[in-house]
């Protein structure tokens, strides 16, 4: 068995390291219809402690969605933790190009003021 990573072994950050995964399908019912769903589970990595939410679709803009509903109702995770599943890496692209969106923002802001 491989070592622990160092995120499940530190009692003092202990609602702050999460692995998150996905399961389902499920069929709910809604009036007369049954409807699939998802869910999206948070796995609290120190303590026996996990957070459930549901979602209507397994897709690319489903997982921010459900991380922010996390970050609302816990707080703000330190890191996060996933399986390479094709949502996770859709996303982690889709922030990464974000992220750099908003990087050349800032810059051309800055040259505008002079200040680059």
């Amino acid at each position: 068995m491989a070592d622990l990573p160092e995120e499940r072994l530190d009692v003092s950050t202990a609602l702050t390291n999460v692995g998150v995964d996905y399961s389902g399908t499920f069929l709910v019912k809604m009036g007369r219809r049954n409807k699939k769903r998802w869910c999206c589970l948070f796995k609290f990595l120190t303590v026996r402690a996990v957070h459930i939410d549901e979602l209507p679709k397994l897709d690319t803009d489903s997982c921010p969605n459900a991380i922010n509903q996390f970050i609302a109702r816990k707080g703000k995770p330190s890191t996060i933790i996933s399986d390479n599943g094709t949502n996770f890496v859709g996303v982690e692209q889709e922030f990464v190009e974000y992220v750099a969106a908003w990087n050349n923002l800032i810059e051309e802001h800055l040259i505008q003021r002079g200040i680059r």
